[in-house]
């Protein structure tokens, strides 16, 4: 699990103080939206882990971060992604379980 503090400095990075303006240094965007991606892909739980609100400073700035550079909207649409498929997977594992228990 990682550290909800951890994830706050890498949305901060991304988006500055919640507006929509992009810190001026394009490597930390591009650094911490790896970041976030490589969350996404491996410890998803740990965006859902702290509170909601957690999971919805993500996604407000990995959707802002799709229109900065190349690399960096790469990068969060990455994120994104294995946001995206842990969640169908999911679903699917529930209708599953709920399907075979019925």
């Amino acid at each position: 699990k990682i550290n909800p503090q951890v994830l706050k400095f890498a949305f901060h990075n991304l988006v500055v103080g919640g507006e929509q303006q992009h810190n001026n240094v394009v490597i930390l965007r591009d650094t911490s939206a790896w970041f976030l991606s490589r969350v996404a892909q491996y410890v998803p739980e740990s965006l859902a882990a702290g509170t909601p609100q957690t999971y919805e400073e993500a996604m407000a700035a990995l959707v802002i971060s799709l229109d900065d550079t190349p690399r960096v909207a790469t990068r969060a649409l990455s994120a994104i992604f294995h946001l995206a498929q842990r969640a169908a997977t999911t679903t699917t594992t529930a209708t599953t379980t709920t399907t075979t228990s019925a």
